[in-house]
């Protein structure tokens, strides 16, 4: 009983069995055209964003004024 080998280059026993039959991998078949990637609209403004804004705001002063009032103690 051999080691596996490890070698990449070289012979490979099982490369033929992936290809169809009668099939040349040589060639390069054409690829298909796709089509356009559909084009979306920025969704606009709306009032959740105003909320995540205003959150971050108060969050913010909340965390100012606790760092000045600890500063006391």
């Amino acid at each position: 009983m051999s080691l596996a080998s490890s070698d990449f280059g070289g012979d490979d026993a099982f490369g033929d069995a992936l290809l169809e039959p009668g099939v040349d991998d040589s060639s390069q078949a054409p690829q298909p055209q796709l089509p356009p990637p559909p084009a979306y609209r920025k969704q606009g403004f709306s009032i959740y964003s105003v909320m995540l804004i205003l959150s971050f705001v108060f969050l913010t002063t909340a965390a100012i004024l606790f760092y000045m009032d600890a500063a006391k103690y």
